[in-house]
Parts: structure tokens; sequence; C-alpha cells
């Protein structure tokens, strides 16, 4: 799939340019592939396989379904730290939220919650069932005529999901995105993926012993990882430690910030996230950023890295992108990585501000409104003004026009305006004039 996908000279759709570029949408794309593959070269046998390949094809049932382990940030009674875990269905593989739990005692049944938008999901304590077990048992869940297992596994790898904020179970760790790692504590174990992650993970991770901040007392967690290549391949020629070597092809990642809720990626300006360039070889890659100019839609494009060898991390201070105030400008930039004069990959995403409408419009379904502010007490104003008489705030003449119809229809109902006055406007009033049109008051 690399192959086809990066170097051989195929027409590709864009959207599964996409799927694979992603860490988190890779596995599944796979399973797809994978199942459409294996329906392709059965297709020359006799009639029998045929037709067995084609209800597999037909069928939802892409590969083996697994129940995925969660693990979310919490506190206990007194308001201390701890790490509660759970497991997690994708949606799209049961119908409903009903399961039925196998156990020793019988079939249990649970109602699951929704976690983000693609995940059921229910805590060990809320299933009544012990951490130890979750992590070292073998788990059966059953929705219709739909079964769903998970085996155990002395290495747990978990990968946070961007839109519920809970770390979720995958079989690869994704490179440049942030990660947590579970390890029975055995030593020799516990030192093997010390190794691994020195050789090649961000230097930040930290370590939390058996049985703190909620941990069961046989497991050990490496929180904070952050992998930014491939390391030694010798390092981790035992299975259990397959899963820490990240399937790399040169990416840009966005990692951290403070992303704003919706269906399209972006970001608050006063916390812009992270880039984090990684790739499977040593070549140098550099980093461009393309927007347009707000007023006059000429095509902008700034250089935030020259030629390196990744993986590296790019920091958006002192670019062309900030503000004086240190924040980043809002508007739609287009991270693009090249190898020379080869584009690898194109990434886009968007900054926000409160200058813009969080509305229905914003969510990407029919464009944005962008509402920028008009301060009306500063120093350069238009030649009119109309002072108000009960404040020393300006308004100009034209806002006032565009206002004393709706004013003098607030006051006609009371007995103040029968007189035929103009209306007194209040310094809150006249606040209100920041708003470019009246349905935008906030009364």
């Amino acid at each position: 799939m690399d192959f086809w996908l990066d170097i051989a000279d195929t027409d590709v759709s864009k959207g599964m340019r996409r799927i694979w570029s992603n860490p988190l949408t890779r596995d599944a794309g796979l399973q797809v592939a994978l199942a459409q593959l294996g329906a392709w070269e059965s297709s020359r046998d006799d009639d029998a396989t045929i037709a067995s390949a084609t209800e597999r094809r037909a069928s939802r049932h892409l590969g083996p379904r697994s129940v995925s382990l969660s693990m979310t940030d919490g506190t206990d009674y007194v308001g201390n730290p701890i790490f509660e875990l759970g497991f997690v269905v994708p949606k799209r593989m049961i119908s409903g939220r009903e399961v039925e739990l196998a156990t020793e005692a019988g079939p249990r049944t649970m109602y699951l919650s929704y976690i983000g938008d693609a995940y059921l999901g229910i805590s060990a304590y809320n299933s009544r069932m012990s951490s130890e077990t979750l992590l070292s048992g073998e788990l059966k869940l059953t929705n219709g005529d739909t079964a769903i297992t998970r085996n155990p596994r002395p290495v747990v790898v978990f990968a946070k999901d961007a839109y519920s904020d809970t770390f979720i179970s995958v079989d690869h760790i994704p490179a440049a995105w942030p990660s947590r790692i579970m390890v029975q504590n055995k030593p020799e174990w516990v030192d093997q993926i010390r190794a691994i992650l020195d050789d090649s993970a961000s230097p930040d991770y930290r370590v939390v012993g058996p049985g703190e901040n909620g941990l069961p007392e046989d497991w050990v967690l490496f929180d904070d990882v952050q992998v930014l290549r491939a390391g030694d391949p010798m390092l981790t020629v035992n299975d259990n430690f397959s899963g820490l070597v990240p399937r790399l092809v040169p990416a840009v990642t966005l990692s951290g910030g403070l992303r704003i809720p919706g269906d399209v990626d972006r970001f608050s300006a006063l916390r812009p996230p992270q880039i984090t360039v990684t790739s499977d070889a040593d070549d140098p890659l550099s980093l461009e950023c393309e927007w347009r100019n707000p007023h006059s839609f000429k095509l902008m494009s700034t250089k935030l890295s020259a030629p390196r060898v990744p993986p590296f991390q790019v920091s958006l201070e002192g670019s062309d992108l900030m503000r004086d105030n240190k924040t980043l400008k809002p508007n739609d930039y287009t991270l693009v990585l090249k190898a020379g004069r080869t584009v690898k990959q194109r990434l886009e995403f968007r900054v926000r501000d409160s200058s813009f409408y969080i509305t229905q419009r914003s969510l990407g379904y029919e464009g944005e409104m962008v509402h920028v502010r008009r301060n009306l007490c500063g120093p350069s104003r238009p030649p009119r003004w109309t002072s108000c008489r009960t404040s020393t705030c300006r308004v100009p003449s034209t806002t006032w026009t565009r206002w004393r119809w709706r004013l003098s229809h607030w006051t006609s109902r009371s007995p103040r305006s029968r007189g035929g006055t103009r209306p007194r406007v209040s310094c809150t009033r006249s606040a209100a004039m920041n708003y470019p049109h009246p349905r935008a008051h906030p009364a």
C-alpha cells in the first residue's frame, strides 16, 4: 500500500490518500483494502468460492471485530488525579447501545455511552469490573448476532482521540501523536520499553509506577509519549513490542493546541497546534505555509522550515503568521511538505478567534460568516459624529441613523417618549452600536 500510494505512478483518489496519511484512519482503510483484495483473489476459483466471496464482500463484517480499551483522566473523591480505564466499540459495528458482557456468572446487560463521534463505551467502574480484570482478562461482547472479543496483551498502546479527549488502544503507535503505553510490571519489559522510547520518542515522557494514580498493582504506565521515528529494529524483535513501531510516511502532524468543536478542524488563535514532521527516510524535507490575504484574496506563502532531516518540530512563533500580541492570525492555512521541489503532503487547518461567529454555517456545511468587530471609541473616526446624551461615548451618524428607528420603536411604548423627543441612550445601549446589524444585538 505504501508503494502504491507514495512511489508508484498510479491515479489514487484524494480521499484514499487522506485516509492513508492519517495514522488514526490508516488501519481501518487497510482492513477494507484487505477484504477487497481477498474477494478479488478468490474470484478465480470455482462457483462456490465466488458465492462465498460475494457474500463476504456484501457483508458489513470486514475483518475481525475487536474491543478497544480506553483511558481517561479523572479525579478521586478527594481530588487526586487518577487514570480511569474502560472499553469502547466503534459505533458502526453495533446497532443501538445495549450489549451483553460474558462473565463467569452469565451474561450481563449494560448500556454504552457516546465517546466522541465514533465510539460507544463504558468505564470499568460502571461495568462493575476491576482494571486488572479489564487488562488481563478476555472480553466478550454480544450485540444481536454480532460478537466482539478482545484477547489480553502484556503491552497496550493508547492513542489520543482528538474529539473526545480519550486515549483509545491501537495496534500500532501513531507517529508524532500523544500516546500512552501500559506494560506489565516486569523489570526486563519495563527496561525494554525505556530503551525503545529513548531511541525513538521525545524525551518528555514520564513513568507512573504500579498502584499510583489508580493504576493496577501489576502494571506500569508511560505517559506523555510522542514517537518521532522508527527506532532500532533490534529493540522491537519481540512480538510484544511490535506495536511500538510506527508506520511512517513523510507526513505533517498537528497535535496539541485548543481544538474548537465541530466537523471542521479548527484551532484557537490563543493556542495554535504543534507541528511535527516525520518520515521513514533520511531525505531532507522543508515546510511551507500558504494562505490568502483576507482583504485582497491574494495567495501568500512563507517558509516555516529550511530543508532538514526529519523528525523535527516547527514553532510558529516569529513567523509571518503571528500578530503583535503573540497570537496567530485567524485564517485558513495550508501546510506544504516538500522534498526538494516535490510536494509530499498538503495539510489544511483553520485558526479562529472571537471575531468569528460560531454558528451552523461555521461548521463547514455552507462556508463561514466572518464578524469583524468595530471599535467605535478609538482615536481615528469618520468626520461626522452624533453624541450620546447620557454618556461620553460617540456614535457615528450613519450608525445612529440605522438604529434611530429601532430605538424610537423601543421607547414609543413608554410614557416618557410621548412628547416626541429623541430617546435617551444609555452607555450600555450605545455600546450595542458595535454590532453591524440590529439582529446581532444580544438583547
